[in-house]
């Protein structure tokens, strides 16, 4: 009784799984058209898209700008005050974290988030002052001052169940054996996904 109803968990988690990998596939490809192919101008979209941005903490700033700007060192910049445990950096301390030549080009780095509005000069430290999920920081979950893979938190979460499962593994059946075949495969491609993400990080 207990294998069937282990069997009927992952047959649900199948169907988790199978939405969610679908939905991020479709999320995707509208962010690479979207960045590929830009619209013609139109204020309602225009407006649309500013309502949108002040309700995901954007501001006023375009995400297609912000996109198109937050690469190279100065996303890694970003991803560096994501990480800290206060949201606050200063220049040498960015400087030596990321091993920059010289604190001017982290300054350079830093205005360049402040112009976007995405930190907040105070005094002679820089504070986050928005989080934004652009590109490669869609794939990431904050917990804490970790940034983890969002596949690796659902693998972690699938690896558990695996487990589970095979100690509760009695009869050998059709069921029994597509469950664990399922399970296997389901957390082999979500550790892989989670492993590929990782080495985008900046």
């Amino acid at each position: 009784m207990l294998d069937m109803h282990v069997q009927i968990l992952f047959f649900r988690l199948w169907y988790v799984f199978h939405s969610f990998m679908c939905t991020a596939k479709e999320r995707t490809n509208e962010f690479e058209i979207h960045i590929s192919n830009p619209q013609p101008f139109s204020w309602k979209r225009r407006i649309l898209s500013t309502a949108e941005s002040l309700d995901m903490g954007i501001s006023t700033t375009d995400e297609a700008i912000i996109a198109s700007k937050l690469k190279g060192n100065t996303l890694r910049v970003y991803w560096h005050l994501l990480r800290s445990s206060t949201g606050i950096v200063g220049v040498r301390e960015t400087q030596r974290s990321l091993g920059f030549s010289s604190p001017a080009l982290a300054s350079y780095h830093l205005d360049k988030l402040s112009e976007l509005g995405l930190v907040q000069k105070v005094r002679d430290e820089y504070q986050l002052a928005k989080t934004v999920n652009i590109g490669v920081l869609k794939q990431f979950s904050k917990i804490g001052t970790f940034l983890l893979p969002r596949y690796a938190l659902y693998a972690a979460m699938f690896t558990t169940l695996l487990v589970f499962y095979v100690s509760q593994f009695r009869a050998i059946n059709f069921y029994s054996v597509f469950g664990l075949i399922f399970g296997v495969l389901a957390t082999g491609i979500l550790w892989y996904e989670g492993l590929r993400i990782w080495r985008q990080r900046p």
